[in-house]
């Protein structure tokens, strides 16, 4: 098969690939043709082998070693045609197909990417309910919070474009007269399972969202405690700084100052004017 991906991409007939080695060297010389050419070459070689649109139950040949061509014994052990792998030099087998023809193949293509986009939503909504966790629960607050959650918000609307997409291609194939009864009736329940990750989605957007409130008011919650004890502070050393600036005037006549005690007693006025605020404000439950 590598053989005939690199005849594709570069249609030479030299190169042969029998080891590991050969192998690397013969995709890096596929890799440098750019990646379109690489996946044209691919669906050429896989549509003219085990890819190949098929009526089921066909009679077909085992490719077997007294086939002419690119192909050996080797094909006859892929499973994708037959049931069970057949001896080299089986003829006329009633082999089975999967898909009965393009249709039903984009159908199955579109079933299995619908449930890996259900797995990877699965995963998201896990990480999203943990990263809610830390920040409700745990308090968790900082930039890596903030950068989690940028990084599911980003995957989530990536996922719904994709599902997006997914459903207009759907819907396209639904409204054509080509595909048949079944073919409509797979591709309609993988429409209404994308509806259903698309739902789960815009829940998981709006949890998403919802984090993003919750942490912008827990740094506000924070940011007011700071405030708050800012604030407190001040009002408590409002009374013995006044005190001390009313003391600390030049005047020539104050009574005070002739006192034998009036040093202590200021201080002792000043300690306890900072002290009130401090116990009314526990009573209050401010601290």
């Amino acid at each position: 098969i590598m053989n005939a991906i690199v005849h594709q991409v570069t249609g030479q007939d030299s190169m042969s690939v029998v080891d590991t080695s050969s192998f690397i060297s013969a995709g890096e010389l596929v890799m440098k043709s750019g990646v379109e050419n690489v996946l044209n070459a691919i669906s050429i070689v896989m549509g003219e082998t085990y890819m190949a649109v098929r009526p089921r139950k066909a009679k077909l040949m085992i490719i077997n070693a007294l086939n002419s061509g690119m192909y050996t014994n080797r094909m006859r052990k892929i499973s994708f045609y037959t049931r069970d792998a057949q001896a080299s030099g089986a003829f006329n087998t009633d082999l089975f197909t999967n898909f009965e023809d393009g249709f039903d193949l984009i159908s199955k293509i579109f079933e299995l990417r619908v449930e890996k986009d259900a797995d990877m939503l699965e995963s998201i909504a896990k990480q999203t309910r943990l990263l809610r966790r830390s920040v409700v629960f745990d308090k968790r607050l900082g930039d890596e919070i903030l950068e989690n959650l940028s990084i599911l918000q980003e995957m989530h609307l990536s996922l719904r474009d994709s599902l997006f997409d997914k459903r207009l291609a759907i819907a396209a194939l639904l409204r054509t007269n080509k595909t048949d009864s079944e073919v409509k009736k797979d591709l309609g329940i993988v429409l209404k399972d994308i509806n259903s990750l698309v739902e789960f989605t815009n829940v998981n957007m709006n949890i998403l969202d919802n984090i993003q409130t919750l942490f912008s008011n827990q740094i506000n919650i924070e940011q007011n405690k700071i405030i708050k004890i800012f604030t407190m502070v001040t009002v408590a050393m409002m009374p013995p700084t006044l005190i001390a600036t009313i003391y600390g005037m030049n005047f020539t006549h104050m009574p005070e100052l002739e006192w034998t005690y009036a040093y202590p007693i200021v201080l002792s006025i000043m300690v306890i004017s900072t002290i009130l605020p401090i116990i009314y404000f526990k009573k209050k439950k401010w601290m």
